[in-house]
């Protein structure tokens, strides 16, 4: 009996000396993995500032809707007012000085949240000194496990509900959140984790372009299109990192303008808002709308003139983001289209529309357009190929002063009875052999067909023709604002008229056309020839005008010489009676 009970102690003690021996083992195994590590010690919580849109530049991600180069969808708007705008939107690329905000995170009072796959492990407040984030609260540490976790860094601007981090618009220029995710180890016993923080919202300002110079007097407001349409305010969910838009509210900024000061090649003048306009993540931008409420360009008041944002796709505004909503205000040039009717450029296929404009309207009541491109497929061409034509050819000769006001460029170009005998019996628009001038601009319908172009409607079977010189100055006046004349004016006056020649210029341009301001041999201006006969030097002079195309130069130049200048070769631009 004695033996049994001997052995049955052995047995337990040799039991207890393996389970203390286990034990041991299993609390050696796991020092390196269960152990806390203290993180608020063991790592260096760096704080660095990210401006806006420059997370996105830095990193090269196209991972928004819009980063920094990007442009969205043209926008056409008739501003209703004698106005079109052309509205694009992109990433602003201008950043804002770091200093004040460096002096913001010194002065401010953070919140660091821990985050293991999505459920919050510690929670500690500090300060920012230096760019380095310190402890101060009474849990002056984060005790955490060595694993991968997500720290959420905010400050005072931001208000907490559990995981939910919610801020105000009325904050949202100053709130700023960053979040990182870090490994934790237990060594080295030295680590440092980044933060980029970041604004928790957006800010929008306005680029305006136009022909001519933008006023200081310009201004406007940008708005919501609703009450409800804008977030007031917007929670940002630190286990997810995921933004929500809160409850909807009303918004309205001013927005002021400079003075352009110079202009752009092409000319153009630009004035970017003073102020920016800030707006919460989740804030959708077709709920935006912009309402002039001052200012005057291409003689047109645009108080009251308003477009409502409507970028395609769809533009859901991101946190730090920082967009420039461009607007060049172009001037409602009428265009006569293939079919005869005629609209403005929303109406064109170069607008959104579908018709093909063939021309631009220059009198609504004469019903005359200009083509959108030079005769002769854009080559110059002579007036007339006779050498000895050094009289007059059309029956109608008039003084300068007088040339100035005809308008009968379709009369002498298809009526024959205004040849004299020199002239020939031929309409001049037929006689290609003679008058080239005159053929090229008259056939111009044929190198429209060859561009595929057909004129049907009411221009069906209408013809070109090459225009008198009164429908060329009136073309000067009509789609550069040049000082009008009138008979009664002096005849200094008919020599040189101020204009904007590149708000004409734009007329043909921005629909497929060419240039009407190309250079002629080097100089700064071009020469159009016309059908009008003038008396000159006891000659025929065939009137030609020249346009100058530098910012502060005269409308026309009326140009000519003796018998061998009708054999110069000029451009020619058609016109049609539609």
């Amino acid at each position: 009996m004695r033996s049994l009970l001997n052995f049955k102690l052995f047995i337990s003690c040799l039991f207890a000396v393996c389970l203390m021996t286990a034990c041991n083992n299993s609390d050696g195994l796991g020092e390196s993995e269960n152990k806390k590590v203290n993180v608020v010690e063991k790592i260096k919580f760096k704080v660095n500032f990210t401006d806006y849109n420059e997370d996105e530049e830095l990193q090269g991600t196209r991972s928004s809707s819009l980063v920094a180069g990007d442009t969205l969808n043209k926008q056409v708007v008739n501003l209703g007012n004698g106005l079109l705008a052309l509205v694009t939107m992109q990433k602003d690329s201008v950043q804002t000085s770091r200093h004040p905000v460096t002096r913001a995170l010194d002065n401010e009072t953070y919140t660091m949240l821990a985050y293991k796959n999505g459920t919050l492990a510690g929670t500690v407040t500090g300060t920012v000194t230096g760019g380095v984030f310190t402890a101060t609260s009474a849990n002056e540490s984060i005790q955490l496990t060595p694993d991968t976790y997500d720290f959420v860094l905010y400050n005072s601007k931001v208000n907490r509900s559990g995981d939910n981090l919610s801020v105000n618009r009325s904050d949202i220029e100053s709130a700023l959140i960053g979040r990182t995710t870090y490994t934790v180890t237990a060594a080295p016993t030295k680590q440092q984790v980044v933060f980029q923080m970041k604004h928790a919202g957006a800010r929008m300002r306005i680029k305006l372009t136009g022909y001519m110079k933008i006023e200081s007097t310009t201004k406007g407001v940008l708005s919501s299109v609703n009450s409800t349409d804008v977030p007031g305010t917007a929670v940002y969910n630190a286990s997810t990192g995921v933004w929500s838009a809160g409850t909807g509210a009303s918004i309205s900024g001013n927005c002021t303008f400079p003075e352009s000061s110079e202009w752009l090649n092409p000319v153009t003048y630009t004035s970017k808002s003073n102020e920016y306009q800030y707006f919460l993540p989740s804030t959708d931008a077709s709920n935006l709308k912009f309402t002039f409420t001052g200012g005057e360009i291409y003689k047109i008041n645009m108080s009251g003139a308003s477009l409502k944002l409507s970028p395609n796709p769809v533009l859901t505004m991101k946190s730090n983001a920082s967009y420039l909503v461009n607007i060049k205000l172009m001037y409602s040039f009428l265009y006569l289209f293939s079919d005869g009717s005629t609209g403005l450029i929303d109406k064109s296929i170069y607008g959104g529309g579908t018709k093909t404009p063939v021309g631009v309207v220059v009198s609504r009541s004469k019903r005359l357009a200009i083509a959108l491109k030079n005769a002769n497929n854009g080559a110059t061409v002579q007036w007339t190929t006779n050498t000895s034509l050094n009289t007059w050819t059309n029956t109608n000769v008039y003084q300068f002063q007088d040339a100035m006001f005809r308008y009968d460029g379709e009369d002498e170009t298809w009526n024959p009875a205004n040849n004299r005998p020199n002239a020939g019996t031929v309409a001049k628009g037929d006689n290609n052999a003679l008058f080239p001038a005159f053929y090229r601009a008259g056939h111009y319908s044929d190198e429209l067909q060859a561009a595929g172009i057909s004129m049907t409607g009411t221009l069906s079977g209408k013809k070109w023709h090459l225009p008198a010189f009164g429908e060329m100055r009136l073309m000067t006046e009509a789609l550069g604002f040049a000082k009008p004349v009138t008979p009664s004016s002096s005849s200094s006056e008919f020599y040189g008229q101020p204009w904007y020649p590149r708000l004409a210029d734009i007329a043909f341009t921005q629909v497929g056309g060419t240039s009407i301001l190309l250079n002629d041999g080097g100089i700064n201006r071009i020469y159009y020839w016309t059908s009008t006969d003038i008396n000159g030097y006891g000659g025929g002079w065939p009137g030609a005008i020249g346009l100058y195309n530098d910012v502060s130069s005269t409308t026309f130049w009326f140009s000519g010489g003796l018998n061998n200048y009708k054999t110069k070769y000029h451009y020619a631009r058609a016109f049609i009676n539609y």
